[in-house]
């Protein structure tokens, strides 16, 4: 397609990640151009939904090689007081899967993560946790913070910035990226969680096209994109989402796209 945001079609790339990633989006209806097989079902309740437990001395340890599929939502911080009781615990996690965790503040929906027993982190490795604990505690317990650490934070700041509804903007980033998994480039050059291209990127952000790739940065591109393409289409959610694949002199070319995404928030 062309136009300012046309990128290749989105039906190869979901069906080649269908396999790897366990989407947290549920699908209602017949997606346009999708599998027909259906995502399972999150297996525990999202971490924003759990309730901070008192802490307290005594650890309740999980079971020897226990894994943990992450959820939208999850921290490390909120994963330590499911698994032990014990949020604190979270550098035991942390360390015990520091081959795909490069950052514990980013974590993705999909991740299998060894919950090891509890303690078994070295003692220098857990005064350096220690020290850092605080803003993990922060991340998890404050959704202002949390935004700055997780993919479903963000995409929550984004729907609250642009008044759509969060599923849209869920759905939205999962069939660009697959929540950040996927940051490119793409065959067009498009890069990041919201796969901005790099002519399209200087009009809605100051900052360098390398900078697509950072979470932050991205969200408020797209912030402003969105914000732009709702006032352009008098606020009709489906005709921005397809000027954003499509550009808006070629809005209709994806309306295919807008579909999509509906119908995976189940507004289709």
């Amino acid at each position: 397609m062309k136009g300012r945001h046309a990128r290749p079609s989105q039906t190869g790339k979901l069906a080649g990640q269908a396999a790897k990633f366990a989407p947290a989006v549920a699908v209602a209806g017949t997606m346009l151009g999708m599998p027909h097989h259906q995502p399972q079902p999150p297996r525990v309740i999202p971490a924003e939904n759990v309730e901070p437990a008192e802490l307290t001395a005594s650890v309740r340890p999980a079971a020897p090689d226990r894994v943990y599929v992450v959820q939208a939502g999850d921290s490390l911080w909120s994963i330590a007081q499911r698994c032990y009781g014990n949020p604190h615990l979270w550098s035991d996690i942390y360390y015990a899967n520091q081959a795909q965790i490069h950052d514990p503040n980013l974590i993705y929906p999909g991740q299998n993560l060894t919950i090891p027993h509890a303690g078994t982190t070295n003692a220098a490795s857990a005064a350096r946790a220690r020290a850092g604990s605080s803003a993990v505690q922060a991340s998890s317990e404050s959704s202002a913070v949390q935004a700055s650490a997780s993919p479903m934070g963000y995409i929550r700041q984004a729907a609250q910035a642009t008044g759509m509804p969060v599923s849209v903007v869920k759905a939205q980033n999962y069939v660009e990226s697959s929540y950040g998994q996927n940051m490119g480039p793409s065959s067009a050059g498009a890069m990041g969680p919201w796969q901005f291209e790099p002519y399209t990127w200087p009009s809605y952000s100051t900052a360098p096209f390398s900078e697509a790739t950072n979470w932050a940065v991205s969200t408020q591109a797209y912030i402003a994109m969105m914000k732009q393409l709702l006032h352009w289409s008098g606020g009709n959610i489906r005709t921005a989402l397809a000027a954003y694949n499509a550009g808006q002199g070629n809005w209709q070319a994806g309306l295919g796209y807008a579909d999509q995404i509906l119908s995976l928030a189940g507004q289709g």
